[in-house]
């Protein structure tokens, strides 16, 4: 479907792009999903439009990948448990998981952000990962699961796979994901309250740069005893 019918874009200024990409670099199918600095701006993010959504505890799995052009410190990823659905300039809590580059890397991050993408407080941080480009991308799976009784808070757990070209590759994600790279407990402080979830861009300079998602899909999650 199209990604007006689907989707609620918000961004701290109309230059940040959010659109279908079509060309040689999408990560599978005929597009994938593109964030990036266009003419202004530094912050996007999307939250679904129709149910299912909203979910307390969930699972979201995607490939990522990114054109050779970002920025160091570009931090593109997935936002989860907001307290408003928009959260660029300066307002609402969420968490924020990102596939940062650094540098000559791509370094998974878990971050807790308390008024808005660029009020993030780190959390956890995994490894350093090989800088690829698209159409290489990572398959990438994040879970929350918020259970004060039994957990203590909300954990938030991320593991990927291998880069690679899976362009009309069958995905099997139960033997794709090979590595985790955060497993964290939030006890302190954590979120409990739900609007939204879905991809997130915070940019760190001027450069036009993509950052593609592609096969996304959010589950919920059953938490106390019995989990799925």
């Amino acid at each position: 479907m199209p990604l007006a019918a689907d989707w609620t874009i918000y961004r701290n200024n109309a230059g940040m792009s959010a659109v279908i990409y079509t060309g040689a670099n999408r990560l599978d199918g005929t597009g994938s999903l593109e964030l990036r600095y266009a003419t202004g701006g530094t912050q996007v993010n999307l939250v679904r439009t129709k149910d299912p959504r909203r979910f307390s505890s969930g699972r979201a799995r995607f490939l990522f990948g990114r054109s050779d052009s970002n920025n160091t410190g570009d931090n593109p990823g997935f936002a989860f448990m907001l307290s408003q659905e928009n959260i660029t300039g300066g307002a609402g809590t969420a968490y924020l998981v990102t596939m940062t580059r650094p540098g000559a890397s791509l370094n998974p991050r878990l971050y807790r952000c308390s008024a808005g993408i660029t009020t993030k407080s780190l959390l956890a941080t995994g490894a350093s990962l090989t800088l690829v480009a698209a159409p290489i991308a990572y398959p990438l799976e994040i879970s929350w699961r918020l259970d004060v009784e039994n957990l203590g808070g909300m954990s938030i757990v991320v593991r990927r796979g291998a880069a690679a070209n899976y362009s009309g590759v069958a995905l099997n994600w139960d033997t794709l994901l090979t590595t985790t790279e955060i497993n964290y407990l939030d006890s302190s402080g954590f979120l409990t309250s739900t609007q939204g979830e879905g991809p997130a861009l915070e940019v760190g300079g001027t450069n036009t740069g993509g950052n593609y998602w592609d096969q996304l899909s959010v589950v919920p999650l059953l938490v106390g005893g019995i989990t799925t």
